[in-house]
Formats: structure tokens, sequence, C-alpha cells
């Protein structure tokens, strides 16, 4: 246990740390991260993770979300941060463009 945590960079929050740490002993997992750092991390032990808007990507295509595009606002409104052409990649992506 100790030695997976001990493999996670140092720099990430503990949260992060910790989550990948579990994630690397145990198999079918997948991680949820949307900081850069801990992505680049999971990539680099080979963690298998989606983000926040993949979530909602795949939600919506499997039926559990009507739309993507008022999720979207809400967590903009809550300090999620989004650029233009993110946006429009996932609205395309989830059939809203």
């Amino acid at each position: 246990e100790e030695a997976e945590f001990a493999r996670v960079s140092a720099e990430l929050g503990a949260g992060e740390r910790e989550a990948l740490a579990l994630a690397t002993r145990l198999s079918r997992t997948v991680v949820l991260l949307d900081d850069l750092a801990a992505r680049v991390e999971a990539r680099r032990l080979g963690v298998v993770l989606s983000g926040t808007l993949g979530v909602l990507i795949k939600a919506k295509k499997s039926g559990h979300l009507v739309r993507v595009s008022p999720t979207l606002r809400q967590l903009e409104e809550s300090g999620f941060h989004l650029d233009a052409q993110t946006k429009a990649s996932v609205l395309r992506l989830a059939g809203e463009a």
C-alpha cells in the first residue's frame, strides 16, 4: 500500500495521490481527474482516467443525460474553467453543436 503511494508524484495533492495509488492496485479502475498534472501522472503510471467532460459525454451517449449544455453551464457558474474551443468540442461530441 505504501509502495504504491510512494510511486506517485509528491507534487500532487493528497487526494489525487491516494486515488492514483489505489488505482495502481485495482484492476478495471477508471480515475476521474481534471487537474493536468494529475492526468500526466496517471498516464505515466498506466492508470485509466477520464475527466469530468468525458463523463458528461458518456452520460449523454448512454442516455443518462438528455443534454450536456445545461450541466456545462452549471459547471462554469460554479468556477469550472472551460475555454471556448473545449466547450465547442464537448458539445460537438455530445451531438449538441
